[in-house]
């Protein structure tokens, strides 16, 4: 046996043992590569792990549609590898924006958002991703800082309900259904609904309603605060 036939049986990573039927390493979990890569193996790479229902991005928007609380606790309590991470939906997200405002329409969910000295996409996620934070620590844990859970909470409602309201918006522009100039609100109340499934700890519906019109009203504050600091300092 030649040495490059004896590297076939070897980890590349750990150089652990293989069997010849191995597709992946029993080690440190490598994927055995039997075959040359090429441009169809890297966009396979690419865009797989989403587009693949087990352990992927779209498995994880199933879950969080059906049960965000699971989904939160298991990132947080330190399950980690079977579904994506709040980092790689985010990374995600952002990706389909922009080959929204690139290809398809310049305005997200038929709002023209725009954030001095960010691009679009940017400035869409990180505006909304602060202020439902924020709605969020106060409304759930406003004695206490557990910034964290609040930040994988919204991440993943955000990027998952985002994800579907642009599937759903592109859907209503190929089929030529005009929209109101709601879904941005739409959008936000939902994230909002969403959170409140994910973060209310007896799971009551008075209890879910009232978290999700204290995140309303909380949020409601936050941008009303905003604004007339704005127009405070316009006046000045």
């Amino acid at each position: 046996m030649t040495g490059s036939e004896q590297n076939n049986f070897l980890c590349t990573a750990c150089n652990s043992k293989l069997k010849a039927e191995q597709n992946y390493c029993s080690h440190c979990g490598q994927k055995i590569g039997k075959k040359k890569i090429s441009v169809l193996s890297i966009l396979t790479d690419t865009f797989g792990n989403y587009l693949s229902f087990e352990r992927s991005g779209l498995s994880t928007i199933f879950h969080v549609l059906k049960n965000p609380s699971f989904i939160v606790d298991n990132y947080c309590n330190g399950n980690k590898g079977y579904f994506a991470s709040p980092g790689k939906m985010i990374i995600f997200c952002v990706v389909l924006m922009a080959l929204q405002i690139t290809f398809v329409n310049q305005e997200l969910l038929r709002s023209n958002f725009e954030v001095i000295g960010l691009n679009k996409e940017y400035g869409f996620f990180l505006v909304n991703f602060i202020f439902l934070v924020l709605a969020s620590q106060l409304t759930f844990d406003p004695l206490s800082f557990k910034i964290a859970r609040h930040f994988v909470s919204v991440t993943y409602t955000m990027t998952t309900i985002l994800i579907v309201c642009l599937v759903f918006d592109n859907l209503c522009l190929l089929l030529g259904i005009e929209l109101p100039g709601i879904l941005l609100f739409i959008f936000m109340e939902l994230v909002l609904l969403w959170n409140s499934f994910a973060l209310t700890r007896k799971k009551v519906w008075w209890r879910f309603t009232l978290n999700f019109i204290t995140e309303n009203v909380i949020l409601a504050i936050i941008i009303l605060i905003l604004i007339w600091l704005n127009d405070a300092n316009n006046l000045s």
